[in-house]
């Protein structure tokens, strides 16, 4: 007779951790990244806003930040995500694991990728800011980091730190 895997109290908490930050993942890709409550609009990371202004300060010859760089590495960080997830319920239902040195480079990997996001999603917004200050667009129309900016990073990271910590 085969014997039964239970779950205890610390795997469920691991578990809960790295799904809660996937769950988190996947609502900071598809919400609004960038918005104005003035205007009253939102941008997604992949609306059609965002690829207008880029195209706009490419005709211009205007140096921002690429958005195809950190649309990359959202989807990037969302794939981190669901791998880090993935291991952690592998790993505590005994199905599969990984020890040791790889074990430590996947989950900063995966941190690391959701740090790097962030990072590049703040420097998009504060060149496109810039640009709109110098032609003079009043402080009211100007963009602001909306939640999903940190949604998609935070529960990556959150991932990455389940899986890490994982036993």
């Amino acid at each position: 007779m085969a014997k039964k895997k239970t779950l205890d109290t610390t795997a469920i908490i691991f578990i809960g951790i790295a799904v809660l930050g996937l769950i988190l993942s996947i609502v900071g890709m598809f919400t609004p990244w960038l918005v104005n409550v003035e205007a009253e609009f939102a941008e997604g990371l992949f609306s059609k806003g965002l690829t207008n202004v880029q195209e706009m300060s490419d005709k211009l010859g205007l140096e921002f930040f690429p958005i195809g760089v950190v649309r990359t590495f959202g989807i990037i960080a969302l794939i981190c995500a669901v791998v880090a997830t993935a291991l952690v319920i592998l790993e505590k239902f005994g199905i599969f694991k990984i020890e040791g040195l790889i074990k430590l480079i996947v989950a900063v990997g995966v941190i690391a990728v959701a740090v790097l996001l962030l990072v590049f999603a703040i420097v998009y917004i504060t060149d496109i800011n810039n640009y709109m200050t110098k032609i003079g667009t009043p402080a009211k129309y100007l963009y602001n980091m909306g939640i999903a900016m940190f949604l998609l990073p935070i529960g990556t990271a959150g991932s990455g730190v389940a899986y890490l910590l994982n036993k």
